[in-house]
């Protein structure tokens, strides 16, 4: 029994790795069919990508262009977006996804946002994962600090200090995951 085990922990990483190299061969199916205006096809192997577990900014963008170039332009929608929220700094998805939204039959105006709401949803929205959780570990840290002045420090007005900005720092650390 613990030589089937070890077995089929050592064989594990090159089955692993042979489904990589399968959905990077159907992502390349995927995109010639798409050079040769077959966006149907190319749909299908997409979704079947995306179905093995598979996902990325890529992957998301090409499915958009292709039920862009079929005019299905909820489907398309859909896919930009999901593709802006792995990489929010794309120039190309979100100039598409402004493309598909003009395509649409209701064009619903957003209220507007005050000027710390927009200052707040831009930072959220225009910063990548990675560089979010960088900045909630950076919080957390400064928080553990204050946290621990807190406990130590015996002045009144210093615990009160440090316990209300442990509180701020825990809240934006939550607030970025």
């Amino acid at each position: 029994m613990k030589k089937l085990l070890l077995f089929l922990f050592l064989i594990s990483p090159f089955i692993s790795n042979g489904n990589i190299n399968d959905v990077q061969s159907s992502f390349q199916n995927a995109n010639s069919l798409y050079q040769q205006a077959r966006y149907d096809s190319s749909i299908v192997i997409y979704n079947s990508i995306i179905d093995q577990g598979m996902v990325s900014a890529e992957l998301y963008f090409n499915l958009g262009n292709a039920h862009y170039k079929l005019q299905q332009f909820p489907q398309a929608i859909l896919n930009y977006e999901r593709a802006k929220k792995l990489s929010p700094s794309d120039e190309d998805i979100r100039h598409n996804l402004s493309l598909a939204n003009s395509n649409t039959i209701d064009n619903i105006d957003p209220i507007p946002m005050v000027f710390y709401e927009q200052w707040w949803h831009d930072l959220i929205q225009r910063t990548t994962v990675s560089a979010k959780s960088k900045l909630a570990i950076i919080l957390f840290w400064i928080a553990l600090f204050f946290w621990i002045a807190y406990l130590f420090l015996r002045q009144y007005a210093i615990r009160k200090t440090s316990l209300f900005i442990f509180l701020i720092r825990l809240f934006l650390v939550f607030s970025f995951l």
